[in-house]
C-alpha cells in the first residue's frame, strides 16, 4: 500500500475531536503522519497536547510545531491554556523551534511527492505558508479542511476564528477537499461506542478518556462529535463519504454573517456556465462533503483507535 503523506494542522486543546482525529489518522494505514502544527491562540499549550499524544501512541519521533497564534485581521488570547493541557504533565514535552509555517513549506519543498495538507483548526498556517511561499501550491496533492457549512446557513468555528484565512485558501488554487459541519454533526458518539473506548486499555486510550473527561468537565457535553476524525477519513478517499464540486466563497463582513461559507452549486449545470459564474463570483471550486454514512464511520473510527498500541 501507497501511504498518503500527510501533516496535520490542529487547534487541539478545546474541542476534544482534534485528540480523537490525530490518534484516529495514527491508526490508518492509509496515511503517513509526517508532522503536526499548531493554530490558535496559545499554540505552544497546543503543541504540547499534541505531543504528549504522539509520546502515548509510540510515535514520539513525529515532529510537533507551534505556529500563528493570531489571525490575520483579529485578535486571539495566546495566553489562555486549552482545558486539556496537563500542567506538570506536558510542561517539560519538546515542541521543535522551526515554526509551523516554516515546516509546512519546508515538508512540502523536500518531499518527493506531493503531500496533503490536513487542517482541523483554523486556516491561518496553511493562508500565510501559501502567501509567504507561492511554490508551495504545486507541492501540496490537496489541502483537506474540516471547516464551514455548505448545505445550511451556519459560520462554523473554524472558518470563523480566520475568514481572511479561509479565503485566502479558497481562492489560492489549491485542490481543496472540505469536509463541513453539514456532515460531521451527524457523527456523533452514542454513550454505548464512548463506553466502548473506554474499555481501552491502551496508553493513547487512557490518554483520551482523560482528556475527554476534561473536556466533559470544561462543556457540561457528554458524548464527541468526530468532526475533525472525518476530515482525517476524507483525506483517505474512503467510501462513506460522498462528495459534490461546489463554487465556495467567505464573507468577510457583515454583523452576523461574517466566516459564512456560500456555495453556487454547479450541479446540472454545463461546465462552461459553471466557469463563467466563478469568474464572475470569484469563487473557488471545491469538493464538499455532502453526505456521509454516519454509523458506519464511527465503528471504524473506534475500530482502528481500539487495535493501535
Amino acid at each position: 500500500m501507497t501511504r498518503i503523506p500527510v501533516i496535520i494542522d490542529t487547534d487541539i486543546g478545546d474541542d476534544i475531536d482534534d485528540a480523537l482525529a490525530i490518534a484516529f489518522a495514527l491508526g490508518c494505514p492509509e496515511l503517513e503522519l509526517l508532522g503536526v502544527t499548531t493554530v490558535l491562540g496559545n499554540t505552544a499549550a497546543r503543541a504540547r497536547i499534541a505531543a504528549r499524544l504522539l509520546q502515548e501512541a509510540y510515535a514520539g519521533s513525529i515532529p510537533v510545531h507551534a505556529g500563528c497564534g493570531q489571525p490575520i485581521r483579529q485578535s486571539a488570547d495566546t495566553f489562555k491554556v486549552p482545558c486539556q493541557y496537563l500542567p506538570g504533565e506536558m510542561d517539560e514535552l519538546p515542541v521543535a523551534d522551526l515554526h509551523a509555517v516554516d515546516f509546512i513549506i519546508e515538508t512540502a519543498l523536500r518531499s518527493p511527492e506531493p503531500i496533503t495538507l490536513l487542517t482541523i483548526g483554523p486556516l491561518t498556517n496553511a493562508a500565510v505558508a501559501l502567501l509567504r511561499e507561492p511554490r508551495l501550491r504545486e507541492k501540496l496533492r490537496r489541502i483537506v479542511m474540516m471547516g464551514g457549512a455548505y448545505y445550511f446557513h451556519y459560520v462554523e468555528w473554524n472558518v470563523y476564528c480566520d475568514p481572511e484565512a479561509a479565503d485566502i485558501v479558497f481562492r489560492s488554487g489549491t485542490p481543496i477537499t472540505a469536509v463541513g459541519l453539514d456532515v460531521t454533526k451527524r457523527c456523533l458518539m452514542s454513550h454505548t461506542q464512548l463506553d466502548r473506548l473506554s474499555r481501552g486499555n491502551t496508553p493513547v486510550t487512557r490518554l483520551l478518556l482523560g482528556l475527554i473527561g476534561m473536556w466533559q468537565a470544561d462543556t457540561g457535553r457528554r458524548c464527541p462529535i468526530l468532526h475533525d476524525a472525518l476530515a482525517v477519513y476524507g483525506a483517505i478517499n474512503g467510501g462513506l463519504l460522498g462528495f459534490e464540486r461546489e463554487a465556495v466563497s467567505v464573507e468577510l463582513s457583515g454583523a452576523r454573517t461574517r466566516g459564512l461559507t456560500f456555495n453556487l452549486t454547479d450541479r446540472d449545470r454545463e461546465e462552461q456556465l459553471v466557469t463563467a459564474a466563478l469568474e464572475m463570483a470569484g469563487r473557488s471550486v471545491v469538493e464538499v462533503a455532502n453526505r456521509v454514512e454516519a454509523e458506519l464511520f464511527v465503528e471504524l473510527f473506534l475500530d482502528r483507535v481500539l487495535s493501535s498500541r
